[in-house]
């Protein structure tokens, strides 16, 4: 059972209780503005998907100031269905820095999240490589990342190396923090697995079959995909005949 710091009562959460759907990881010096822009969209499209939002543990949301933070997310992580990691190359950086310095309690979420992921296969744990951002003719451009355990190569860094080639064996996947929904209904599913009973699909199939001679540009798919992440909602217009 995870307890508080002082190991006499059992953990609750101060807005969700004693469990989670899904804990973030992540480095508020850079990913604070992408996980608040991603639980959003989580809470919007789990509200359309699920009829209720999804409990998330969101450091803003589930610790007081008075807490021992630390204790806070060691103890929820177990009670926690899933756990999403988020790397960039800033936290990266900083990880290189607060090794030589003290503990990184990002690194601590991370290693904790693995260690649960060992003691249970089906544990769903999602490394996230953030974008990094840059600036190209005086516009904000983003540069898919991908965490390299070479990064670490030094031998004073070999823990942080065996950490990054750990996520690289669960598959690590790209997020564009401009580009968030591109992610929600994937993540939603390994998170809270929708079932369709086999009789649904059959129906869906026949009633919505599409004729695989129709073209459809992979544009006009991504921005449909935006607008029902994004609003819950699009127009798909078109003559008759066109397989709209």
């Amino acid at each position: 059972m995870s307890t508080s710091a002082a190991g006499d009562s059992p953990y609750q959460c101060i807005t969700h209780g004693p469990k989670h759907d899904l804990f973030i990881s992540y480095r508020v010096a850079t990913e604070a503005a992408t996980v608040q822009a991603l639980k959003e969209l989580f809470n919007s499209a789990a509200l359309r998907r699920y009829k209720k939002p999804l409990t998330i543990f969101h450091d803003v949301d589930c610790l007081s100031d008075a807490d021992d933070w630390r204790d806070g997310f060691m103890s929820a992580l177990p009670k926690s269905g899933s756990a999403i990691l988020l790397i960039s190359q800033g936290s990266m950086n900083m990880m290189k820095d607060r090794a030589k310095s003290g503990q990184d309690n990002v690194v601590l979420e991370i290693e904790k999240a693995l260690e649960l992921k060992d003691e249970n296969s089906n544990l769903p744990v999602l490394p996230l490589a953030v974008a990094t951002k840059g600036t190209k003719d005086g516009v904000d451009v983003y540069t898919p990342f991908q965490p390299d355990p070479m990064f670490f190569n030094d031998p004073a860094f070999g823990s942080l190396k065996k950490i990054m080639s750990r996520l690289r064996d669960i598959n690590v996947r790209s997020l564009d923090p401009t580009k968030l929904y591109m992610r929600v209904y994937y993540l939603l599913t390994l998170i809270r697995p929708l079932r369709i009973e086999s009789w649904t699909k059959r129906e869906l199939d026949e009633r919505h079959f599409c004729d695989p001679k129709f073209w459809v540009d992979p544009a006009h798919l991504q921005t449909l995909l935006e607008k029902v992440t994004l609003t819950g909602r699009a127009i798909i217009s078109g003559t008759g005949g066109m397989g709209k």
